[in-house]
C-alpha cells in the first residue's frame, strides 16, 4: 500500500516535471486572436479509507471495494472575440 502511494507520488512529480508548460504563450496567443480554444486533461490516484464499508457490505453479503481509486477528466474552453468564454 505505502509502496503504491510512493510509486504514484515519484511518478506524479516526474511527469509534472517534464511536461511542457504551455499556459503563459497559449493565453498570450489567444488575447492576439478574436476566437481561441483551451483545453485540459487530468488524471488522479488517491486512497480512500473503505474498511469501515467493506465491513459492512461483506456482512450483508455484498463484494467490497478496493482502497485504491483513479480518475480522469477534462475541460475546454473557447474565447469569443476577446469579450465571451464558454
Amino acid at each position: 500500500m505505502r509502496l503504491r502511494f510512493f510509486i504514484t507520488i515519484i511518478m506524479s512529480f516526474i511527469l509534472f516535471t517534464l511536461a511542457p508548460d504551455h499556459g503563459e504563450c497559449q493565453f498570450k496567443d489567444i488575447a492576439r486572436r478574436e476566437f481561441g480554444l483551451t483545453s485540459y486533461l487530468s488524471f488522479g490516484l488517491s486512497g480512500i479509507n473503505v474498511s469501515n464499508l467493506n465491513t459492512d457490505l461483506s456482512n450483508n453479503g455484498y463484494p467490497s471495494f478496493n482502497n485504491m481509486f483513479g480518475s480522469i477528466g477534462g475541460g475546454m474552453q473557447a474565447i469569443i472575440k476577446n469579450k465571451f468564454i464558454i
